[in-house]
């Protein structure tokens, strides 16, 4: 089992947005990360839809944890956790997605009505821990304990398609809960898929899994921190992208040099 220190040092900073990023466009890592030049920040819809639904999942389950409720409760707890997390975000922009949210809504308290509540033992947890040269830090939206000895990790997503997602995320946080949790014997991570009925992508991971997150995050960072050239990688995506008219419009899309 690799060694997982939990005392922050002086290493590189990482995150599993920050290595996908890089992965993607090395280019907007460098954007984001180094540079950072005074861009608008864009609230785009997706994202507000995202963050909004989040919120309300963690209030919602956070508040189940310190005070369970019957079953006959839930869907007027989840509105008042839907409509306290609304609050938070661009209202206006949200009002155009009414029919979206109570859809995903609906069809998550449909699934725990068929499935049952989970086990919740944390929402929204923080975690930071040591590899090799690198500080890794982030969140889990949920932990679940199954049965005695077994975990799960579960990630919120609204993206459209699942085909997208790898279990890299994932890896990671199982890492996490391995090192958090010495009696842990078996591990899955989910992603939680609310556009699709809230149905769950799932892993079940070994301790070889587990080391090869480490692995992956040791080898990701090295070739960030040995980066020199930022090279953009040109997608669709780019309409998405706060740096879209910087990047596009100061570096050719074949060259890779920083100005």
């Amino acid at each position: 089992m690799s060694e997982i220190t939990t005392q922050p040092t002086k290493r590189t900073k990482l995150s599993v947005s920050a290595i996908q990023t890089y992965q993607k466009c090395p280019k907007k890592y460098w954007f984001n990360y180094i540079d950072k030049p005074p861009v608008p920040r864009v609230p785009w819809v997706h994202l507000e839809l995202g963050s909004c639904i989040h919120l309300a999942l963690e209030k919602f389950h956070g508040f189940l944890m310190r005070q369970p409720l019957p079953q006959t409760e839930w869907a007027g707890l989840m509105k008042k956790c839907l409509e306290a997390a609304i609050k938070e975000f661009n209202q206006e922009m949200l009002e155009t997605q009414t029919d979206d949210i109570k859809k995903i809504v609906q069809d998550y308290l449909n699934e725990l009505k068929a499935t049952g509540l989970p086990n919740v033992l944390a929402v929204e947890q923080a975690f930071e821990i040591n590899i090799g040269d690198y500080f890794m830090k982030g969140f889990i939206d949920r932990v679940d304990l199954v049965s005695p000895g077994v975990y799960r990790v579960v990630d919120y997503k609204t993206s459209k398609d699942p085909k997208y997602l790898d279990k890299f995320q994932l890896q990671v946080y199982a890492m996490v809960l391995r090192d958090q949790h010495p009696d842990l014997e078996k591990v899955t991570g989910s992603y939680l898929l609310l556009k699709h009925g809230s149905k769950l992508k799932s892993w079940e991971f070994t301790d070889g899994d587990l080391d090869d997150a480490r692995s992956d995050i040791i080898k990701n960072g090295d070739l960030i921190t040995r980066e020199t050239t930022w090279v953009k990688k040109p997608t669709k995506l780019c309409d998405f992208c706060d740096y879209k008219e910087l990047c596009l419009g100061s570096w050719c899309s074949d060259e890779g040099d920083a100005e």
